[in-house]
């Protein structure tokens, strides 16, 4: 999955006499698929990653995603757009055979995205479908967003049968943060019943290709499996970058996962960038709360070779009596992208 940086015209006019279908298409039978800007964090002068996650799996062949020009670009005041240029794109495909063209007008604010796949991979999985890089104007303003929307009225997406799917819009946010802001990283917290396995994420807001490092997680007793660690796993998922990852549990409590990315790649995409499914014991007390500490001896470093300074957020753990009967599906997806990685106990 190469960046896609040449632009190459394809299916823009296809899409455009079609785009009447795909808002007829809204009223149909199958539920809308949910396009949502994820939410994202940047420092002036640098990258901002804009991804566009759906959350159920639905293959698309082709599609065009307008982003923004609804009400003109966001300013800063006396020097120009906050975002500058378009620097790269992708949109994923397991089968790596999406074509990929977009065009970006900085004085509008206009995205314009289009991309095509004869094997329908776009979306074969649920997760991040798309990716855009902006460079951030150097003069944006720390302590101010800007909302990143998509405009309903110029996206279309297809299905493998060329049938126009139904979409629901979600936008996002983009924080614009001081220089000296530190990588935040974040164990997602979730709540699961006793005898079934908890899936958490490890998450980022901020595009920052990575080198390698060190996570080290610390929980107390009582709410896991006694045979922990067994049925733990640790899933990657390439759309974040490339990553090897180790891990081992070397004493009751402590969890250590070694990152190595040999491309520098490995959060370009931000996201959930690792998954961790913890076994909980059967006879865990309903109603407890369990920590899961991110570590000060954690650490990261940094495509170029120097340690970043981490805001390190830690989460909980809440044991229910039974499943919850609803979930928006916001915060969870199929897990058919992610790889497993086997690790080890010593102690």
């Amino acid at each position: 999955m190469m960046l896609n940086n040449l632009r190459t015209p394809i299916i823009a006019g296809l899409l455009m006499s079609m785009l009447g279908l795909g808002a007829l298409a809204a009223g149909a039978g199958t539920e809308p698929l949910t396009l949502r800007v994820e939410d994202g964090v940047v420092v002036p002068g640098q990258i901002a990653a804009v991804v566009i996650r759906t959350y159920s799996p639905r293959g698309l062949t082709q599609g065009q995603i307008c982003l923004g020009g609804g009400g003109g670009a966001p300013l800063v005041p006396g020097t120009g757009p906050v975002l500058e240029e378009l620097v790269g794109f992708e949109v994923f495909s397991p089968q790596e055979d999406a074509v990929v063209d977009a065009d970006f007008d900085a004085q509008t604010g206009m995205t314009l995205l289009t991309f095509q796949s004869p094997s329908a991979g776009v979306n074969e999985t649920d997760g991040p479908m798309a990716v855009l890089f902006y460079r951030v104007s150097a003069s944006a303003t720390p302590g101010t967003s800007i909302e990143v929307a998509i405009d309903p009225g110029d996206t279309a997406v297809f299905d493998a049968q060329s049938s126009a799917v139904a979409i629901e819009p979600r936008s996002g946010t983009l924080d614009i943060e001081p220089s000296s802001a530190p990588l935040e990283l974040t164990v997602e917290s979730g709540a699961g019943s006793p005898g079934q396995t908890l899936d958490l994420a490890i998450s980022t807001e901020r595009s920052l290709p990575l080198d390698s490092g060190l996570l080290v997680i610390t929980f107390g007793p009582g709410w896991l499996a006694d045979d922990f660690p067994a049925g733990f796993e640790l899933l990657t998922d390439v759309r974040y970058g490339a990553v090897n990852v180790e891990w081992t549990v070397p004493s009751p409590g402590r969890l250590e996962i070694s990152l190595s990315s040999p491309d520098h790649t490995f959060n370009r995409v931000p996201g959930d960038v690792l998954r961790l499914r913890w076994p909980i014991h059967p006879g865990a007390e309903v109603g407890s709360l369990h920590q899961l500490t991110l570590d000060p001896a954690s650490f990261l470093v940094g495509s170029g070779g120097g340690s970043l300074e981490l805001a390190l957020e830690s989460g909980f753990v809440e044991i229910l009596p039974v499943t919850p009967l609803f979930e928006d599906g916001f915060n969870s997806g199929g897990l058919t992208a992610w790889s497993r990685v086997v690790g080890a106990q010593a102690f």
